[in-house]
């Protein structure tokens, strides 16, 4: 059950990933409030990629487990890839609006584009089966090892953001 296992520890790290995004995007609505400046910077933009890259990794990690130990199987409907595609524009439309809107709907946004991610993440891997989900987790693993990247630039924190760079 080896690749179940590294599965489920990728999807821990999304999930701690789409965490940290969390809390310290609601810290910069709290601290944008008090000082009346804005969301769109550079900042935030770090904050909610690590956030969504974080999700749909814990997301489609979980799916991956479930499909390797036996209890979900493959799901596709004709158009899916177009469907995802557009579902992932929507994910980056929403954290544009959130990041430009109004700091009052900042929060509500915040976890609206989070569910949104995880969404993805589950129609990302759900067609996937057979050989192809090591590929997937690879390709999952990488996407933990960039958030982790992002929240390593966001704490300045050099070891974290090279561990993040190598696992990307």
């Amino acid at each position: 059950a080896m690749p179940q296992m590294v599965s489920i520890f990728n999807g821990m790290g999304g999930l701690c990933a789409g965490l940290i995004g969390i809390i310290e995007f609601r810290h910069l609505i709290h601290a944008t409030e008090i000082s009346g400046g804005g969301l769109m910077n550079g900042h935030s933009l770090t904050i909610v990629l690590g956030m969504i890259i974080g999700s749909v990794s814990f997301a489609g990690s979980v799916i991956a487990f479930l499909k390797l130990n036996g209890n979900l199987g493959d799901y596709s409907f004709k158009g899916q890839t177009y469907f995802n595609l557009f579902f992932l524009v929507v994910v980056f439309a929403a954290a544009f609006f959130m990041m430009s809107g109004e700091v009052a709907h900042a929060e509500v946004m915040m976890y609206v584009v989070f569910a949104m991610a995880c969404v993805y993440g589950v129609s990302f891997v759900m067609p996937i089966g057979g050989a192809d989900m090591p590929v997937v987790i690879s390709l999952l693993n990488s996407f933990t090892g960039l958030a982790a990247a992002f929240g390593g630039f966001l704490y300045d924190n050099k070891i974290m953001l090279t561990g993040g760079i190598l696992v990307g």
